[in-house]
């Protein structure tokens, strides 16, 4: 890049250099704008704190910091590991052109054209992240959380986003947050009657209930007691009145969706075992979350879409992605291999929502690149979910074959899914209708034994 000599002074010249290109080291800058060490000290001095420096020594970048709003433009990003205890894990910088530099404690740092990857799971979002702005009047974002860029993202996280997917906090303000909070109600067996009802109430209003994990299911978060599992956290889906087709078929399915884990599990794939239940005139699924442990402790978590959009960028398919994470050595084998079961899985149970948000990978921290399969969740026959021209729609399922990716998996995902099918199919709690659609889907994926031996797809 070539920097005009005729600017006023060496600190105008190295503002226009670092917005243009980012962070840079001391080395490069002096090459391109024909300066020595001593006058870059000099030209960072008198940007009077406009130059930002991260690092150390040799591994010392500068870049033109960024504030957001009221934010500012430094934020310490603390990890929560499974005992509840929190520890700082670097410092995020933003910088000039929508970047942002993460600073470890110690060694060198990263630069990230945007949010960090590792961030973008932890924005409001889905069902329960709309009432998000509405629970933070104070902060200075748009009312709708589909108008958010990231700026707005990095402001909720930093100010109010002491209670996110997985185990990390970001920004002094949140963590503080966190500290000062009042221990929470974990409620009890014997309180599930009265509580649930009153929390998808509330839900229903746009009233907070929870962190916002995401997904346009209905559904709160909560804080559970039980005397075999102790305290821990989960997540509640819950139907429309079970009087309405719409509600009758998204009882079916949050039915089917509690019978699934089993059938995963048998083939020896984690999955979230869920707890159907029906109180009154709704049905409600309460799903355990992996992402904490007892009552404060946390687990890193990052969805399998923001580590293939950050390395990769194709979320293609399941087994694609495994492969791809595989092979640069970020995931075992026998999780890549369950990520092709997975997909061969819900593709013969009609599962026509398999995106790379329904799937979840355990992370050790913000550097580390390796990661492990979290349990499966959302493996529901979705081919079926209400629309809006047919609450109780059939539209017939024809089980595909298998393609290459799923081809070792195949095999023993037709059993489990015949099996899934019976289940549903002789299980009285699904209404009559949809156990006839089960009986002739169950019947379908037998078929292919026979009739479609495992062969390719290409």
């Amino acid at each position: 890049m070539v920097i005009n000599s005729a600017l006023d002074s060496p600190r105008q010249r190295l503002e226009v250099l670092l917005r243009a290109s980012g962070p840079s080291a001391s080395e490069d800058i002096c090459r391109q704008l024909a300066i020595s060490q001593p006058s870059l000290s000099r030209a960072v001095a008198a940007a009077k704190g406009r130059i930002s420096m991260f690092g150390r020594g040799k591994a010392t970048r500068y870049a033109v910091a960024r504030e957001i709003a009221t934010a500012g433009s430094e934020f310490p990003l603390y990890a929560i590991d499974e005992a509840g205890s929190p520890t700082k894990a670097g410092v995020l910088h933003s910088v000039s052109g929508g970047r942002y530099w993460l600073q470890p404690p110690g060694g060198l740092g990263q630069v990230f054209p945007d949010l960090p990857y590792f961030l973008q799971d932890m924005r409001p979002q889905g069902y329960l992240g709309r009432s998000f702005p509405r629970q933070h009047g104070h902060l200075i974002v748009p009312p709708r959380i589909a108008d958010w860029a990231s700026d707005h993202v990095t402001i909720a996280l930093a100010l109010a986003g002491e209670d996110c997917v997985g185990n990390l906090v970001l920004g002094r303000e949140s963590m503080n947050r966190l500290l000062a909070r009042e221990p929470r109600h974990f409620v009890g067996d014997d309180e599930i009657a009265r509580e649930y009802p009153r929390l998808a109430q509330l839900a229903r209003d746009g009233e907070p209930v929870g962190s916002s994990a995401g997904g346009e299911q209905p559904k709160f978060a909560v804080a559970r007691e039980n005397p075999v599992r102790g305290s821990y956290h989960a997540l509640v889906k819950f139907s429309p009145p079970l009087t309405t087709p719409e509600g009758e078929r998204w009882g079916d399915l949050l039915r089917c969706e509690s019978i699934a884990p089993e059938m995963l599990e048998h083939s020896g794939v984690d999955a979230s075992r869920g707890r159907h239940l029906v109180i009154g005139d709704r049905a409600y699924l309460e799903v355990e979350r992996f992402d904490r442990v007892g009552p404060d402790g946390r687990r890193g978590l990052v969805s399998l879409g923001a580590v293939d959009d950050e390395f990769f960028g194709s979320r293609d398919r399941y087994s694609l992605a495994g492969e791809r994470l595989m092979g640069a050595g970020m995931l075992p084998p026998e999780d890549a291999g369950h990520l092709a079961f997975l997909e061969a899985f819900g593709m013969l149970i009609a599962n026509e929502d398999m995106h790379f948000g329904n799937v979840s990978l355990f992370s050790s921290g913000p550097f580390s690149r390796r990661f492990a399969l979290a349990p499966a969740y959302d493996m529901l026959p979705m081919r079926y979910r209400p629309r809006d021209e047919d609450p109780m729609p059939d539209p017939g399922f024809e089980p595909p074959a298998p393609h290459a990716g799923v081809l070792e998996a195949w095999a023993a995902a037709v059993p489990a899914a015949t099996l899934h099918w019976e289940r549903v199919a002789e299980d009285q709690e699904i209404s009559a209708g949809f156990r006839r659609i089960a009986v002739r889907n169950r019947d379908s994926v037998r078929a292919i034994v026979a009739s479609r031996p495992s062969r390719p797809r290409h």
